[in-house]
């Protein structure tokens, strides 16, 4: 009887002890969202910044939600000219600091991130970006040295959620420009090891987004070895209403995207290996311009050499390709402006419009290739039309063959089928073949 009452009295005991807890916290919560708490917590957080860096620094809310995310509200940072440097109209985060403390890992689990707007610029005759005064302030002015063979920081992400983002760049130094006005971006990942380069992504969507580009100096010479290639899986990647600018005056290329819808299934890129796997590559409604600009190089008697043939090789990469669906799409390739021309085919002002592809079963790997291509049909400015082309391939270092092949353009149609046989490629390339 006696055993019985201590344990009720214990229990009794923690229960009142929970929910004391649990009241301390509820009023924690409550104070800290309390408009006494908040503007305590808004004037220390930016009198702190502003002190250190002598600019204007904005925050209309910061607290803790109810869920234990951390809120952020109007954060508004200037650079020393006093123009805008940084706008975040609002921003929630769940990072939960025991990992972060105890565990050396940074699990950012979501992030909601709506309105942001950021400057980045520097000048041609400057080293530091417009940025840098807001590092060299914060900085910690003792320098404590850290250990080469100290563990870096895990970081795992989880969702990201962005939403109406204005980004500009501008470097004047390096001649390179950049503006990103993005509609709307989701990202939920499954698994992110950034010290292996391993990235394993459940969906991503990207929507209602404008990229800018240009390039007006060349870009020095890097030779980096070291660096590692990733490995990349999405299970799923849309991409709409996506307009892409790309402008390098040093390559004479000028290119134009827009996408108006893009889909992605992508089980396996293995970069370090060249092994790609795609179970669905889809695009539809989408236009792509290449211009290209190029020089005549002067041949003298002294400069030129004899032609010789290339010994083929080849290419060291795998790839399988389960569907591939093109609809309602075009494409322009422009040479050295080189205009149009109706009736007359121009191969360096090819413009293709309404281009069809249907293909299934795309298999690479060196010494070995095959493709099923059910449909494929565009029609070409210069008035020649391909309505339907269509049939089964397959090539390897002896052999290539064609079947069920169907082809109809505008005036004229193609069935067959036709294999051929060869020592190798190379011996085909030297002799032009022995066809039987």
């Amino acid at each position: 009887m006696t055993t019985t009452k201590l344990k009720y009295r214990f229990l009794r005991r923690a229960a009142k002890v929970v929910l004391v807890l649990a009241l301390l916290f509820i009023a924690l919560v409550l104070i800290i969202r309390s408009p006494w708490a908040q503007n305590f917590i808004v004037n220390k957080a930016t009198h702190y910044i502003s002190d250190r860096t002598n600019t204007k620094v904005e925050i209309d809310q910061l607290f803790i939600t109810y869920s234990g995310n951390a809120f952020l509200k109007g954060l508004y940072l200037e650079d020393q000219k006093g123009d805008t440097l940084l706008y975040s109209k609002t921003m929630e985060a769940n990072v939960p600091l025991r990992a972060l403390l105890f565990h050396n890992e940074l699990n950012l689990k979501s992030l909601e991130w709506e309105g942001l707007r950021a400057q980045i610029e520097r000048n041609s005759d400057s080293e530091k970006f417009n940025y840098q005064f807001l590092i060299d302030a914060l900085a910690s002015e003792d320098t404590i040295s850290q250990k080469s063979d100290a563990t870096p920081m895990k970081v795992k992400i989880g969702t990201l959620d962005f939403s109406d983002f204005k980004l500009s760049y501008n470097d004047r130094a390096s001649g390179l420009e950049a503006k990103l006005d993005m509609g709307s971006l989701y990202l939920n990942a499954e698994k992110t090891e950034i010290e292996t380069m391993h990235y394993e992504l459940d969906e991503v969507a990207l929507s209602d987004t404008k990229i800018q580009y240009k390039q007006s100096n060349p870009f020095a010479p890097q030779d980096n070895p070291d660096t590692k290639l990733p490995y990349l899986v999405v299970n799923e990647l849309n991409l709409n209403n996506i307009l892409i600018d790309y402008n390098s005056i040093p390559e004479n290329v000028v290119a134009k995207v827009r996408l108006g819808e893009f889909k992605l299934d992508l089980p396996k890129a293995d970069l370090a290996k060249n092994e790609v796997e795609i179970a669905l590559l889809s695009l539809k409604n989408s236009d792509i311009s290449l211009q290209l600009q190029k020089v005549k190089p002067v041949v003298s008697a002294s400069t030129a050499t004899p032609s010789r043939e290339s010994t083929f090789s080849w290419p060291d990469f795998a790839l399988v390709a389960n569907k591939i669906s093109l609809e309602n799409n075009s494409l322009l390739y422009q040479l050295n402006n080189t205009p149009s021309s109706t009736g007359q085919f121009n191969p360096n002002h090819i413009a293709l419009s309404n281009i069809t592809l249907n293909a299934t079963d795309l298999n690479y790997q060196p010494k070995n290739a095959s493709l099923n291509l059910d449909r494929f049909s565009f029609l070409e400015k210069s008035g020649f039309a391909l309505n339907q082309l269509a049939f089964y391939a397959s090539l390897n270092d002896t052999s290539a063959s064609v079947s069920g092949l169907k082809m109809e353009t505008g005036s004229s149609t193609l069935d067959g089928e036709f294999a051929l046989d060869y020592t190798s490629i190379q011996k085909l390339i030297e002799s032009r073949g022995t066809q039987r």
